[in-house]
């Protein structure tokens, strides 16, 4: 599966988490390629290429086998909520949500926030 690549993470969790800092963000997650037998409650459920996503807190799993693995989410998903934990970064007039390493863009016509490069 996929490798954790934020440049700005350090600081280790007793768990295995890593330390986002980048934009201030200041929030632990897991690593990509983290893997958990069930995807927390209230997890939301997206369908994207047909397969199916799960996004919760800002983290995003996909089934791998009998379990959920952190994946980076892909360009184009869209979520209809931001996490909790979230930072904004204003560039060329237009606010991007960040969160775990992935930028978020509010679109009115798709009643979400898209996954952005």
């Amino acid at each position: 599966m996929g490798v954790w690549s934020g440049a700005a993470l350090a600081d280790s969790h007793p768990r295995g988490y890593v330390y986002d800092q980048r934009y201030g963000h200041n929030h632990y997650y897991p690593p990509r390629g983290y893997a958990i037998r069930a995807v927390p409650r209230g997890a939301v459920t997206v369908r994207y290429g047909g397969s199916p996503y799960y996004f919760h807190s800002g983290i995003w799993y996909r089934p791998y086998g009998p379990r959920f693995v952190v994946v980076a989410p892909p360009i184009g998903i869209v979520v209809p909520v931001l996490p909790a934990f979230y930072s904004t970064i204003w560039w060329g007039g237009v606010p991007y949500y960040y969160a775990d390493d992935a930028y978020y863009q509010w679109r009115a016509d798709q009643h979400g926030y898209v996954v952005v490069d």
